[in-house]
């Protein structure tokens, strides 16, 4: 009998933030399961009298999903590196956050506009660079998590072998409202396009070396998509070799 081994993505996780780094270090989706999982028997039965006999109906519950349980044991979870705390109303919001970079907030929405008109929108950017292969990742909030916070993650999509930064899209109603986000909440998970295992490494870095790793966007007035475009030339470029040396057919 053969066995063989499912071949392994590698997700380097780096940061400078000694608290996200002992806290709340990037883990692979299956470590954080939703809590009350645990607490959904796998089969629930019920009874009733029909003709004067009791019949006993079982049905199997979300704990004996596929759908379920391959979603929570592909990919990697990012939790909340901090306490954040927003105060809304439907004009304005106010936060405040007790660690890591500060958030990004968008003046009248306008990087999503018409979108999300009746919401506000927050850039929570991680304390996190992440290098792994060439392969694209979902990108979607923990709902399971979430479910008593009054908020949505936009989704999309992210490959690391280009942009190593993390970075958290929430969306809120405009209205009056406090919405908290405690420290160590799963907040988003990363689901890999492909059906390799993920091997996460958590990595503590010097203020320096993650200063070397960070990838501007700024080098371009066209931004990421042009940047992209001239890091994969430059990958290209390199695998080229010499038409002039010695030997050379």
């Amino acid at each position: 009998m053969f066995f063989f081994k499912r071949p392994v993505v590698h997700i380097d996780a780096f940061t400078n933030n000694v608290g996200a780094f002992k806290a709340t270090p990037i883990i692979e989706s299956y470590k954080s399961m939703p809590k009350w999982m645990d607490q959904v028997p796998r089969t629930k039965h019920s009874y009733s009298t029909e003709f004067g006999s009791i019949k006993n109906t079982s049905r199997r519950s979300v704990r004996t999903c596929p759908g379920f349980l391959d979603l929570y044991k592909r990919g990697f979870i990012i939790e909340s590196w901090a306490d954040f705390r927003i105060e809304s109303n439907e004009k304005d919001y106010s936060y405040h956050y007790t660690n890591g970079p500060a958030p990004t907030t968008f003046v009248d929405d306008v990087n999503f506009h018409p979108g999300f008109k009746d919401y506000h929108l927050f850039k929570l950017s991680s304390p996190w660079l992440i290098e792994s292969d060439d392969i694209p990742f979902v990108t979607f909030g923990t709902e399971w998590s979430l479910e008593n916070v009054d908020a949505r993650i936009i989704p999309g999509s992210i490959n690391f072998n280009m942009n190593s930064n993390v970075n958290v899209f929430l969306a809120f109603k405009k209205q009056q409202a406090t919405i908290t986000i405690p420290i160590g909440e799963p907040l988003v998970q990363f689901v890999p396009l492909t059906e390799k295992k993920v091997k996460i490494h958590n990595h503590l870095i010097s203020n320096e070396e993650m200063q070397r790793k960070i990838m501007p966007s700024s080098i371009s007035f066209r931004g990421w998509r042009k940047t992209f475009s001239l890091v994969k030339r430059a990958e290209e470029r390199a695998k080229i070799k010499c038409p002039f040396t010695s030997g050379h057919k």
